[in-house]
């Protein structure tokens, strides 16, 4: 959960033949697979498994690692990363010294902890899931709603991402928060309030024929939910099936029935 891998799909248009091929090349349609790292020429630079595989790329075309960075750069670049800010003066001259010139992994590693637990990391990466999200605090399109209550989504996604929410239950709160089992009024609330991913966004709020509002509406959410969690824009197979992924219009007319439903 502390990092959001979001897929991403990269195709050219097909024939259906070529989609059906196509679904067991593309790397986002394989199921996960157990892989060994590398194995590389330099073994002093790689600190762990993923280290492996990126000095392995760097070999093949001949490239070597740059040179490690400074202390003082090394906690700077770590607090802009995880928390978006500059370490204070006391700050940095504290990591500076536990750091050292060696750079100690344990003292990295205590700085990098630090900065996770941290109120600011959420502030901070919660951002870029709510830009996946479509957020914003009113409706946009033809006529700007206000959304008054949308903070409390917003505060939502950065609680869950303090408290290191797995990512499969985050997931289930924004889709169906509502219907999930709870133990207290109080989590029914926080459920409620994380389905507000779909309840923000344009909202063509403006049209009068109700069948097309909600037509559309329906759409949006569609394609909100399925460009967040499955990397695809499966909202093209409103009008035909999908030209360049295996989503036939039949797939996105039955997710349509349940979010009208709702």
């Amino acid at each position: 959960m502390k990092r959001l891998l979001l897929l991403t799909l990269l195709a050219a248009a097909t024939s259906p033949a070529q989609q059906s091929a196509k679904k067991e090349v593309f790397w986002s349609f394989r199921p996960p697979a157990t892989v060994s790292p590398p194995v590389v020429k330099n073994t002093e630079w790689p600190l762990g498994m993923v280290d492996r595989f990126i000095l392995a790329a760097q070999e093949k075309k001949g490239l070597s690692p740059s040179k490690a960075a400074e202390p003082r750069v090394l906690v700077r670049r770590l607090f802009f990363a995880l928390c978006g800010l500059p370490p204070a003066a006391d700050v940095m001259e504290h990591w500076q010294r536990e750091i050292g010139p060696d750079l100690n992994q344990t003292a990295i590693a205590a700085l990098v902890d630090s900065l996770l637990k941290s109120p600011r990391f959420g502030e901070h990466w919660g951002q870029h899931w709510l830009d996946v999200a479509r957020f914003a605090e009113s409706t946009g399109g033809d006529a700007n709603g206000i959304h008054l209550h949308a903070w409390r989504y917003r505060d939502y996604v950065i609680d869950s991402l303090n408290e290191d929410k797995p990512f499969d239950r985050f997931i289930r709160e924004q889709i169906a928060g509502d219907l999930l089992p709870i133990s207290s009024d109080k989590e029914w609330a926080q459920n409620l309030v994380a389905t507000g991913f779909l309840a923000v966004g344009q909202k063509l709020v403006g049209e009068v024929e109700d069948r097309k509002f909600f037509a559309d509406l329906v759409d949006e959410q569609i394609d909100a939910t399925t460009r967040a969690f499955l990397g695809l824009t499966v909202s093209c197979a409103r009008c035909h099936d999908h030209k360049t992924d295996p989503i036939p219009q039949a797939d996105y007319y039955a997710l349509a029935a349940i979010f009208r439903n709702t």
